[in-house]
């Protein structure tokens, strides 16, 4: 609903929905917009119509004219022209459905230029008749063509009206284009009806002659021109009625309309009536020609009889046939059926029609109808096969991609892209095969499951490919392509490298190398070996390999084998045999050698020779087995780290070479041997022995020291540690008392490494300056020793002990030192403090010189400073009033 109320009212239909347009003009009068209702056909006929689609606000656009379609149409046609006059019509097409249509966008169709035309003269007086402007006045679309008219100024009359017409086709190309109208005359409010063989238009004419009466005009559906016009009712008066805006109105209330028979139209105009009123007449006319004659029968020209054919739409030709009343249009018949069963009718006002077929065989004919409607004979019936898939990709399957052939004479072989029912593709099928990129022409195959094609070719690498096409002219798409090559010419000859010749092995599948061969093509696919016991090859086993080497596969039992190799290309061609070769296969394994010298354990200073006993071959070995050597380690840690291995060893007898030990060093040596022969069967070692190298002295340390004056009863214990790699064999306490010669004591080993001797003090003149060293020696053989100090001695002063009645024990030592040359001291050891003297005499027993001292409780140093000739003297100490030492001393300048 809108606030608009509607003019120009236009009325159309097709199959499924009808159309009514308008001018919207507000209340005020103004213009707004045309609009196009679409309704529901079905619906409407039915009484459930209660929705529509809406199409308005159309740019460039008013007055609207739907076609009322006479025959079948999907689409609604809708033209319309410029009131003022252009030289294009426009038009507009609704497809879809009645739920949702759509609308195109406008086609603008050139046509001759127009105007609108002027007001038309009548008789009686001198106010001419309203002749309303250039739109368009109705629209029918009949058996593919689109009718229309309008009013127009006389393009060869100029001040008169004329009627125009327009026949179109469904793509608004322009059939035919008339202008209608005569000198002194006038020709107002077009209408116009297609019937089966001819187009009736009606309208008003007046002049300065004639009031305004009904009149109409017939013309064959293929004539030129109309023919003159036929009065239906004259008419009766001078007419004038003047509106508000002082026009002389004239009504556009003509019509024309198919008659349910299709040969006849009826029509309805106005003509001017007494007493300034119109009036309308209604009435019903014919094309008349007296021509009772059909036409003859069209020639087919194409789609050829037989032929196949790919393009769709199929475009029908036949040759154009001559008839008195003129050909109105030809009907093209096609139908899968020969005798036409369930045919299609397709009409055409020319000798082509174009039709968008699916794939299939189809008959066809052409008969012509005349302008009087008369229908000629069926022309000779033709038969063509539309088929528009191309044919599928050929599998290629032989020669195989990448394959070599030894032969120059080559079928190719590929699948069949035939359905293997009958008639499933409908175009018979052929092949184009094309090698290194030359087509080799058309070929035919015969059956649905391969096609093969055969050629000569010389040696060479050749790409090829295949494509099916069929007779219908569709092409299909090559297959992808494949290599192959022909190869004549075979391998050359392959070079023996391992075993060489008479090698001994101990592999009962040895492994065989050899030299690749070249070929000139394809390239060695493989090669073939040769093994047999028997030089001249007879019973040899053959063993193929893809690579230059084989490992036998079946094991060889011992003794002399030949071998042999030839190469084979990938084109099958077998090369000639190599040179061959022996070798012999040992797989006995030796024995474990016996360990002989250094026992186990040994520990020597010097390095030892390593001694084994030989491995020999049992009595019952061929004579010709490989000859015994050995492989001997060296390991310090029990051969999980550090391994020295000295192979081959022919002799039984290793001296162990010094650059394995430190300068200065002690080494345990861990060794052992195996047996080996030179066909590389390797025995067990034995279990392992050790030795011990040793040059180091043993270690002394921690070696009792005592103070410098020790007071000591019967004897002294002194300890040392002492170490050493291999062991100590013996450790002795070297002593002495006073310079006099050297006691030894030997030392006996307490806990881990420690040793303890004893100085003994029992001996007479043991009082006074003690000297003493330790002395050891190692399990080595020979030994080694050390002493402790490494030079010189450790010493003290050992004081005696005496008893006094009196004091109790005291000790007394010195003097020191003796002999002297000034000085000399005195080391007294007391229980309580006490006075003492000192006293020198000469030998004569003269009292020379004497000293008074206090001595504490404990220990006491005293020198006395003596300053007499060289000789000798003798010292007294005297504690308490009684003589305790009595000394000689020996005084030296």
């Amino acid at each position: 609903p809108s606030n608009n109320w509607a003019d120009y009212p236009g009325l159309g239909f097709n199959d499924w929905g009808i159309f009514i347009t308008s001018n919207q003009f507000d209340w005020n009068g103004s213009f707004s917009y045309p609009k196009l209702r679409v309704l529901d056909k079905a619906a409407a006929y039915n009484g459930t119509l209660n929705s529509w689609q809406d199409f308005w606000n159309l740019a460039y656009s008013s007055s609207w004219k739907p076609a009322q379609c006479l025959t079948s149409s999907q689409t609604e046609y809708i033209l319309r022209s410029y009131w003022n006059g252009s030289s294009y019509i426009y038009g507009w097409k609704v497809t879809g459905s009645a739920a949702s249509p759509s609308l195109s966008t406008r086609y603008d169709i050139s046509v001759a230029p127009y105007n609108p035309p002027p007001n038309a003269s009548q008789y009686g007086g001198s106010i001419a008749l309203n002749s309303g402007d250039a739109r368009m006045q109705d629209v029918t679309y009949k058996d593919g063509f689109i009718f229309g008219t309008l009013g127009e100024e006389n393009p060869f009359y100029s001040g008169y009206c004329a009627s125009r017409y327009f026949r179109l086709d469904t793509a608004f190309s322009v059939i035919e284009d008339i202008s209608y109208g005569d000198s002194g005359y006038n020709y107002i409010y077009p209408r116009v009806a297609p019937a089966n063989s001819f187009v009736a238009m009606v309208f008003t004419r007046c002049g300065h002659t004639e009031f305004a009466g009904v009149r109409y005009t017939t013309k064959a559906l293929n004539a030129t021109a109309f023919d003159p016009s036929t009065l239906i009712k004259a008419g009766e008066a001078y007419y004038v009625l003047l509106d508000g805006s002082g026009r002389n109105r004239w009504g556009d209330y003509s019509g024309a309309y198919l008659d349910p028979s299709g040969n006849s139209v009826w029509v309805c105009g106005e003509y001017a009536s007494t007493n300034n009123q119109w009036g309308t007449w209604v009435a019903r006319v014919a094309h008349q020609t007296g021509d009772t004659v059909p036409p003859p029968a069209p020639t087919l020209l194409s789609p050829f009889h037989m032929s196949h054919i790919n393009q769709t739409p199929v475009t029908f030709r036949w040759s154009g046939v001559q008839d008195n009343s003129g050909i109105f249009r030809y009907e093209l018949q096609y139908a899968v059926d020969p005798s036409f069963n369930g045919a299609t009718t397709v009409n055409s006002a020319d000798t082509t029609c174009s039709v968008v077929l699916s794939d299939t065989i189809y008959y066809w004919r052409v008969r012509a109808v005349d302008g009087a409607y008369n229908t000629g004979s069926w022309s000779s019936t033709w038969l063509f096969t539309l088929d528009t898939h191309p044919p599928g990709v050929p599998a290629l399957i032989y020669p195989p991609n990448g394959s070599y052939l030894a032969t120059a004479d080559v079928t190719f072989q590929w699948g069949s892209v035939a359905e293997p029912e009958p008639g499933a593709k409908l175009s018979p099928v052929r092949y184009v095969i094309e090698i290194n990129g030359i087509s080799t022409g058309n070929t035919i195959c015969d059956t649905t499951d391969t096609c093969s094609y055969q050629v000569v070719l010389p040696e060479d690498i050749y790409t090829w490919r295949v494509r099916a096409f069929d007779v219908a002219g569709n092409e299909g798409t090559f297959s992808s392509s494949d290599t192959f090559g022909i190869d004549l010419t075979p391998p050359g000859l392959p070079l023996l490298i391992s075993p060489d010749d008479g090698a001994i092995l101990n592999d009962s599948n040895p492994l065989l190398i050899w030299h690749s061969s070249s070929d000139n093509l394809s390239g060695v696919h493989h090669y073939e070996v040769e093994v047999a016991q028997d030089p001249s090859f007879t019973g040899s086993s053959l063993f193929s390999s893809a690579d230059t080497f084989l490992t036998v596969p079946s094991a060889l039992t011992d003794g002399v084998w030949y071998w042999r190799v030839l190469a084979v290309d990938s084109a099958g061609n077998y090369g000639v045999p190599s040179d061959s070769r022996n070798f012999e296969v040992d797989t006995d394994i030796p024995d474990v050698p016996v360990l002989i010298y250094p026992s186990d354990g040994t520990v020597t200073g010097s390095l030892p020779d390593l001694i084994w006993g030989e491995v020999l071959r049992s009595a019952g070995e061929d004579w010709n087995k490989s000859q015994v050597f050995y492989t001997l380690q060296l390991s310090p840690d029990t051969f999980s780290g550090s391994i020295w291995t000295y192979t081959p060893l022919y002799d039984t007898v290793f001296s162990v070479p010094d650059s394995l030990f430190p300068p200065d060093s002690t080494f345990r040596m861990y060794w052992r041997v195996r047996a080996e022969d030179e066909a590389g069967n390797i025995g067990q070692f034995g279990n392992p022995r050790s030795f011990v190298y040793d040059v180091l002295p043993p270690v002394i340390e921690s070696t009792a020291v005592f103070d410098d004056t020790l007071v000591a009863p019967e004897s002294l214990a002194v300890t040392a540690i002492i170490r050493d790699f291999s062991g100590i064999s013996a450790a002795f306490l070297h002593y002495r008392f006073g310079g006099g010669n050297w006691i030894t004591d030997t030392m006996a080993q307490g806990s881990g490494d420690l040793y303890l001797g004893y100085i003994d003090f029992g001996f007479e003149d043991s009082a006074g300056l003690v000297e003493y060293y330790i002395e050891a020696f190692d399990n080595s053989d020979p030994a080694n020793s050390s002493r402790d100090p490494a030079s010189g001695y450790y010493s003290f002063v050992h004081l005696p002990v005496w008893e006094t009645s009196s004091m109790g024990k005291i000790a007394i030592s010195g003097p020191y030192p003796n002999p002297t040359s000034s000085e000399v001291e005195f080391r007294i050891v007391v229980p309580d403090k006490v006075a003492g003297s000192f006293s020198v005499y000469d030998a004569g027993g003269r009292l020379l010189w004497k000293s008074q001292e206090i001595l504490e409780r404990g220990y006491n140093r005293v020198i006395l400073r003596i300053k007499f000739n060289p000789g000798v003297y003798f010292v007294v100490v005297d504690l308490q009033g009684k003589d305790i030492v009595r000394r000689k001393l020996l005084l030296m300048r």
